[in-house]
């Protein structure tokens, strides 16, 4: 990586350990999924014989921060002698990312660089003609059936991951089998699910019946523990007097997700939707909201989660929560983060408030800069000398008039040099502008030098062998 590149893991690899969750109908049932998929896309399987160390994040085309945490799980559980898709002896482990199918984000289009001249820029690129739906989660959204990229190098890796691609049930389907086929080169084979998978499996039904027999509990710990970390940006669950908010969202085809309530009105609690219809999952499917994802997670299908650094954050509320409303504790959880930053062949600086200084000063003080005309440099000298002088108003503005006259004179005889002002002003503000842009480090990964990602692997690498 270059020098301006950081990897960070916290612990290191060489210090990371798994919890002991065995095999359970939960994880079998985990692995269903996995395995569904792994025949169906190509990705890789999963055994829930083997610890599963898992990662995960939303459905778009993300940055090599995330791609990190895929290098890290897959050379931590290569380690134990597993890896991908759970080859290897019993000792070992696989790793399984999990695609985040029910947030929003625009799934369809990309920021690009681009060069012109000595400006960078910043370039939203249209990858399809097929209308962005605003508000509707990836997992609601159609898949694309007309990918359009643009010509250029920029665009090959994205161009080779969509050939032969599978048919898809959504978009947010198909844009994970694309991420997986973009890192597999970094990462190896990648076993993957989606988070509204894990609503169908039997640690989700535990969930609700804990919840149902009784909400009030259930809020006040989840509220309390949202409460440790108010800056995090989790919001509280709202609580009326007939109905509790839940960390849940309910998705259907191509609308918008809602929230989902429990009923308390009657003595029978029910599962709503913000208009208070019942939940009917024959037309949508719930989905985890952040907190309560790991903890099904962490509580029963994998032995160690990799957080980046803003998803260990709202995680600590996360153990906070679980462990005070169910009593257990939840698996391992470790940091990985990066932070790669392109390099381009423009200038860069951060001299704008010294150039519109000097822009501003140089028309008043031209006599300073160049050399000029001895009758008004000493006209100008004469002037400025009378009115500090002077205690008259009415003469000081005579005077006045005469030095902005003597300036503007002094100015026509070097307007070159007052446009060489104005120049480095434009330029000044151009390499500010091409610095503020090198310091993106959210680029989509794919976009990033081949020898720069190799030097990412090497160093996640290297933070195993301190072992």
């Amino acid at each position: 990586m270059n020098g301006f590149d950081t990897f960070y893991a916290d612990p290191p690899l060489a210090q990371w350990e798994t919890g002991g969750q065995g095999e359970s109908a939960d994880r079998v049932a985990l692995c269903e999924k996995v395995n569904f998929y792994a025949a169906r896309f190509g990705t890789a399987p999963l055994k829930p014989t083997l610890p599963i160390i898992a990662t995960g994040h939303q459905a778009w085309f993300w940055h090599p921060g995330i791609l990190a945490k895929d290098i890290a799980m897959t050379t931590y559980a290569n380690s134990r002698g597993g890896g991908a898709g759970g080859a290897g002896g019993a000792s070992g482990g696989g790793g399984v990312h999990l695609v985040v199918d029910h947030d929003v984000h625009p799934m369809t289009s990309v920021v690009v660089p681009v060069v012109q001249g000595q400006t960078l820029q910043m370039q939203t690129v249209r990858l399809s003609s097929q209308p962005e739906m605003s508000g509707v989660p990836g997992g609601g959204l159609e898949a694309v059936e007309d990918w359009q990229l643009p010509e250029g190098e920029q665009f090959e890796p994205l161009k080779n991951a969509l050939g032969d691609l599978p048919v898809c049930d959504n978009l947010a389907q198909q844009v994970g089998v694309l991420l997986c086929r973009l890192m597999e080169r970094w990462v190896g084979p990648v076993s993957f699910l989606f988070a509204t998978d894990l609503m169908q499996l039997p640690v989700a039904d535990r969930f609700f019946e804990r919840v149902l027999s009784d909400p009030r509990k259930f809020v006040q710990t989840y509220n309390a523990a949202v409460a440790t970390d108010p800056g995090a940006g989790v919001l509280p669950l709202t609580v009326e007097p007939d109905r509790i908010e839940l960390p849940v969202w309910l998705v259907a085809w191509q609308k918008p997700r809602q929230r989902v309530y429990v009923d308390i009105a009657d003595s029978k609690p029910l599962l709503v939707d913000e208009t208070g219809e019942v939940v009917n999952l024959k037309d949508a499917t719930l989905a985890p909201r952040a907190l309560l994802l790991t903890a099904l997670m962490r509580s029963a299908l994998c032995d160690l989660f990799i957080h980046g650094k803003g998803g260990w954050r709202y995680d600590k509320m996360t153990e906070h929560w679980w462990t005070s409303w169910t009593g257990q504790e939840l698996c391992p959880m470790v940091t990985v983060s990066a932070d790669l930053y392109l390099d381009f062949d423009v200038p860069r600086g951060d001299a704008v408030e010294k150039a519109v200084w000097y822009q501003h000063h140089l028309p008043h003080n031209l006599d300073r800069y160049a050399p000029v005309d001895i009758s008004l440099g000493d006209r100008k000298r004469a002037v400025l000398k009378a009115m500090a002088a002077s205690q008259d108003p009415t003469q000081k503005a005579t005077l006045f008039k005469q030095l902005h006259a003597i300036n503007t004179q002094l100015g026509q005889q070097h307007s070159g040099l007052l446009e060489q002002a104005h120049q480095q002003v434009h330029h000044a503000r151009r390499d500010h502008a091409n610095g503020q842009i090198m310091q993106k480090r959210d680029w989509p990964f794919w976009l990033y030098p081949v020898e720069q990602l190799e030097q990412l692997v090497d160093r996640v690498r290297a933070s195993l062998s301190l072992r």
